[in-house]
């Protein structure tokens, strides 16, 4: 049995270097709710409606004025919180991470990792978040292996343009996309880099892709 304190706990998963952990930025980073963080003002500031209102149980990315903040939303509901159906929906503690991104605060990620882990074994749920429970085992046992040559289940799912199209984030061709507009999602027949019918002919080699964001 390994026990790590917050600072070991941090390093194994990467969430810091060494040197960053010697930093005051590091510790004074958030391992609670903020008394200047109000749900309901932060749902405001990221959506840029002085009307919104703020449920953890109704309230969704769908009108986010930024579509990164709706793409970083996504992937923490669907690896963090361990959500695999109502992804749009944004818990207090999803939306308070995307105010700090949106305000510049840091976040003791290790800490949230933990308490996130103590709610999984309460609840009796699966293990999420795969990718880094391997770098955890590998941070204490060692190997020579890289992550990389691990089998596909256990590799981290890389946040590229494929990931943003698969969450319907995206629209246009594999040489142009740009993201969707606010409140709209794209359909299976409209993903960007949708599964080829096999009687297509294979699409040519492209230039690197570009993104255009629309204001």
């Amino acid at each position: 049995m390994h026990s790590l304190s917050l600072l070991e706990f941090n390093l194994a998963l990467s969430f810091i270097t060494e040197e960053y952990a010697m930093s005051l930025t590091f510790q004074n980073s958030l391992c609670t709710f903020p008394t200047d963080f109000r749900a309901v003002e932060a749902f405001c500031l990221l959506t840029d409606n002085a009307e919104s209102t703020y449920s953890p149980k109704t309230s969704n990315d769908l009108w986010f004025h930024n579509p990164a903040l709706c793409y970083i939303h996504r992937y923490l509901a669907y690896n963090f919180s361990g959500r695999r159906d109502a992804l749009a929906i944004v818990s207090k503690t999803e939306l308070f991470f995307l105010w700090c991104i949106y305000t510049g605060r840091p976040v003791n990620l290790g800490y949230w990792f933990a308490l996130q882990f103590e709610h999984v074994i309460k609840a009796k749920r699966p293990l999420i978040l795969g990718s880094l429970i391997t770098q955890l085992l590998f941070s204490l046992h060692g190997s020579n292996v890289h992550i990389s040559d691990l089998h596909v289940a256990c590799q981290a799912d890389p946040l590229d343009a494929r990931c943003l199209d698969s969450m319907g984030l995206l629209l246009g061709t594999p040489s142009s996309f740009r993201f969707v507009p606010l409140s709209v999602r794209s359909t299976p027949s409209e993903r960007v880099f949708r599964q080829q019918n096999q009687n297509d002919a294979p699409a040519p080699v492209q230039s690197q892709p570009t993104l255009t964001i629309e204001q």
